[in-house]
């Protein structure tokens, strides 16, 4: 898997890119294995950084475990309306 960052902040995760060719016409090939199919192309001259990276797992938290702080916050928004409101 590669991340590529963009100087901007964006940032495109490539599953199934596993090498990188650098092009003679200023451009970054991502392929799927060395020689292998295009997964994308790069210029070399938009300053992005090719991160090379184990799949991951990202989880959310279940809504049930964040109850009491939806809760607090719920009780924190009533109150800001009331003061408002006066």
């Amino acid at each position: 898997m590669m991340t590529v960052r963009f100087p901007n902040g964006q940032a495109l995760q490539y599953n199934e890119a596993l090498w990188l060719d650098y092009e003679h016409n200023g451009t970054w090939v991502l392929r799927k294995a060395k020689g292998g199919d295009c997964v994308a192309f790069i210029q070399a001259s938009a300053g992005a950084i090719v991160e090379f990276r184990s799949p991951c797992r990202v989880s959310h938290p279940q809504v049930k475990d964040l109850q009491p702080q939806i809760d607090q916050l719920t009780k924190e928004i009533r109150s800001l309306k009331r003061k408002i409101q006066k």
